[in-house]
């Protein structure tokens, strides 16, 4: 992590005093906390390790970034932004999530292209920034979280407030854990577009999307053809194949921040052929009082658990009853149901570092970005609610 802010400083310090040059920074120094025996914690499914039971564990919030913004001229500027965090295939080290032209044609309008964050949520391009955020960390990450392409926005005022216009097009990066395989997402096309008013403390913000998948997952070829032979092989097949799987989503989103409240809620709905539809939601609320601010969060992830059968019955042979468990199980790799209700202390240290402690009350059904070996050897059909307590403490800066 010390690496990533030798170099990016080093132009920097070639051009002290030269506008030309600019360098900031944040990180989280986080643990994490549970004792659900045979279950690790994970920030999110872009992690392939996390806090496991009856450990105090760093790895799912601590993180180090560093951005350097360069003024190539008075309306270009080129930035670069690296995060060393864990990561599926990289680890600890360092990985450059940002690096981009950016032109502006004018005060309200900006042109981006290269490597860009997907912001279509409220909480996009600050997921890593954990500083900005009210809680240790956000309530909901939606992944792929990052692609390269072309970006365009716009400012104009209406109403007394101002309505920002995005578009975006590009292809994706990253590689995700999920129902215990790797998924790399690289290549798939994504685009999509947002509007947001802003009013005095008020925000709202509708936006939408698609991404399609470019690559299969891994180890689907086998059951592909065994599932060409069975009498509803076809439509379980639907359900697990990822190769030009389109996934649209769209999202509404409202929040407000004005003296000492600060609150904001968001419901996103995701819909994919073969997928029955996913649900998001999630919503929360601080009150400052003074340098602290007590604050609860509330999130929500619901699909209809139903498998489709193979249309072979159970009982015939080992074999087939094998073939069954083994469709079902694929089937279940994108079904997510979970409650989680959180509770926490934010206390501003100064302008650029607060401290945060944090309970997690986790029901869930999916393990999702948990990874429970148990929940994922079960039919998503056939799993039962369970419940684990999650303690996080997070010290935020920026620099």
């Amino acid at each position: 992590m010390l690496a990533v802010l030798g170099l990016l400083s080093l132009p920097c310090a070639l051009a002290e005093g030269n506008d030309m040059f600019s360098l900031s920074g944040f990180g989280t120094l986080g643990v994490a906390y549970h004792d659900e025996r045979g279950v690790t914690y994970r920030r999110d499914v872009s992690q392939i390790r996390g806090a496991e039971s009856g450990r105090i564990d760093p790895r799912p919030d601590s993180m180090l970034g560093a951005q350097l913004n360069v003024r190539l001229s008075g309306r270009t500027e080129a930035v670069l932004q690296a995060i060393s965090r864990e990561a599926i295939g990289t680890g600890w080290a360092p990985r450059v999530n940002w690096a981009y032209l950016k032109y502006t044609p004018d005060e309200s309008s900006a042109l981006r292209l290269g490597r860009l964050g997907l912001d279509l949520d409220l909480q996009g391009d600050l997921a890593d920034i954990g500083y900005a955020g009210l809680m240790v960390r956000p309530q909901v990450i939606l992944n792929p979280r990052f692609f390269e392409g072309v970006d365009a926005e716009t400012t104009v005022p209406m109403a007394g407030g101002t309505l920002r216009l995005k578009g975006l097009a590009g292809w994706t990066r990253g590689r995700l854990l999920s129902g215990g395989e790797v998924y790399d997402t690289s290549g798939s096309t994504v685009y999509g577009g947002l509007a947001e008013y802003m009013r005095g403390g008020w925000s709202g913000r509708l936006s939408a999307g698609r991404v399609t998948m470019a690559k299969e997952a891994e180890g689907v070829d086998a059951l592909r053809e065994a599932l060409a032979s069975a009498p509803e092989g076809h439509a379980a097949l639907a359900g697990i194949l990822m190769e030009n799987r389109r996934q649209d989503f769209a999202a509404l989103a409202l929040a407000y921040e004005g003296g000492p409240l600060r609150t904001q809620a968001s419901y996103t709905r995701v819909v994919s052929p073969g997928w029955t539809d996913q649900h998001m939601f999630y919503a929360n609320a601080g009150y400052r009082l003074e340098r602290l601010t007590p604050y609860l969060g509330y999130t929500r992830f619901w699909m209809d658990s139903s498998l489709v059968s193979t249309g072979i019955p159970d009982g015939l042979s080992e074999a087939t009853d094998q073939f069954n468990a083994v469709t079902a199980l694929a089937q279940s790799a994108p079904k997510v149901n979970k409650h989680v209700l959180a509770a926490g202390l934010r206390y501003e240290l100064d302008d650029h570092m607060a401290l945060k402690v944090q309970a997690d009350v986790i029901r869930y059904k999916d393990p999702d970005n948990l990874i429970d070996p148990a929940q994922d050897a079960t039919p998503a059909d056939r799993r039962s609610w369970k419940s684990m307590m999650l303690y996080s403490m997070s010290l935020d800066f920026v620099f």
